[in-house]
């Protein structure tokens, strides 16, 4: 009669929704389903081998009771977890509340995709798995030569253009481009270039100065996340003759003497492919610069520009250096001397070529014409005499 008793009582209960004393735990898990991850960040957000990221991983309590946190951890097979035993003990979420847990992680592997496991184990009973993904990749900026001299010249200073570019697929920070190397002087000890986004790039000019041949080797350092990393780039540096430089010449030279001094013409060209500034055209020893035309300042020449000059001058001798004196694009000086023939003109360089004309030479031209005065006489002469000898032949018929 009891245990009938007793099994009405069970049935009842169950009917009622009283469950047994085991599945008190309910309540708990319905409290644990209140909290959910609202948010991950990752710094930097893609590792490099050996890098070093921070992630922060941000929980919400959605739910209108407070629900106990015993620990919480991250955990890899593939990636180390520095510091995995900071939340050995959490405690209390109140409803409506968020709670942030810091890890440091190491990329331990190369290139790759690997997960964390974030996982919270709640008090009573009841737990949250959460999966991270993780990625791991090696690519570094790329710097390349954009433009730069093939022969450098020596002591002088020139340009040389460069791009950095990214091909992360996050971005880097920090960016310095610093040029160096045996036998070669800056004019910028570095160069800030800052941030480069993902598939992002800068353009950077450096002047350097080579006082012997060498290797000029462009370092790029710049961070990911906190984590130092850098690029070089070797660029070789040939020493030579430049052929664009700024190359006044002088042309079409003509010499010309009247009593006692002579007047030099010409022509003065830039023929390289860069200015030629504060030109300056002058006469050397023997010859003595006089007036009208000591000497004959120029000015500046662009590249192919040029005009002409006028140079009046005494000389004892038979010949004489013709100097320009010019500065080129940095403010260096220059200069570049020919020597003029006096007594020969035709051996200067350059020497002005008079041009025939349509009969060629004038020596030429007045032998044409004395050959046809003379042929013309001639043909006056015979047409004289036969003229004569018609009229004569018409008197005898008479």
């Amino acid at each position: 009669m009891n245990q009938t008793y007793l099994i009405i009582i069970l049935m009842c209960a169950l009917m009622a929704g009283i469950t047994p004393s085991s599945a008190l735990e309910t309540p708990v898990d319905h409290e644990a389903a209140q909290i959910s991850v609202q948010n991950v960040t990752l710094d930097p957000e893609v590792l490099m081998q050996g890098d070093i990221g921070n992630i922060v991983i941000q929980i919400r309590n959605t739910g209108n009771q407070s629900v106990a946190i015993r620990r919480a951890e991250l955990s890899c097979e593939d990636l180390t977890v520095l510091n995995d035993q900071t939340y050995d003990s959490v405690g209390t979420l109140g409803p409506g509340n968020n709670m942030k847990f810091a890890f440091s992680i190491k990329a331990d592997h190369e290139d790759g995709t690997y997960y964390l496991k974030f996982y919270l184990d709640f008090m009573g009973s009841g737990s949250l798995r959460y999966y991270i993904p993780v990625t791991v990749e090696n690519s570094e900026p790329q710097v390349s030569v954009i433009d730069s001299p093939d022969t450098y010249t020596t002591d002088r200073k020139d340009q040389i253009h460069l791009t950095i570019g990214n091909p992360r697929k996050d971005s880097i920070d920090g960016v310095i481009i610093t040029p160096k190397g045996d036998g070669i002087t800056s004019t910028q000890s570095s160069v800030f270039v800052g941030r480069l986004e993902p598939n992002g790039q800068k353009n950077v000019t450096l002047e350097i100065t080579p006082h012997t041949e060498t290797n000029l080797t462009v370092d790029a350092s710049y961070k990911n996340g906190n984590n130092k990393h850098m690029v070089s780039l070797e660029v070789p540096v040939e020493t030579g003759v430049r052929n664009i430089r700024a190359e006044p010449i002088v042309s079409d030279l003509e010499v010309i003497k009247s009593g006692d001094y002579y007047t030099l013409k010409g022509n003065i060209v830039n023929n390289g492919l860069e200015f030629a500034h504060s030109i300056i055209l002058s006469v050397g020893s023997p010859a003595s610069s006089i007036d009208p035309s000591p000497t004959y300042v120029v000015g500046n020449l662009e590249p192919d520009e040029s005009t002409n000059f006028k140079i009046s001058l005494t000389c004892p001798g038979e010949t004489f250096p013709l100097t320009i004196n010019y500065k080129d694009i940095e403010g260096d000086s220059c200069s570049d001397t020919t020597t003029i023939n006096l007594s020969h003109p035709e051996l200067n360089p350059f020497q002005k070529q008079k041009k025939p004309g349509i009969f060629g030479d004038p020596i030429t031209l007045i032998g044409i014409i004395i050959g046809l005065v003379v042929l013309i006489g001639v043909v006056i002469l015979i047409a004289r005499k036969f003229n004569s000898g018609r009229n004569s032949s018409d008197l005898v018929r008479k």
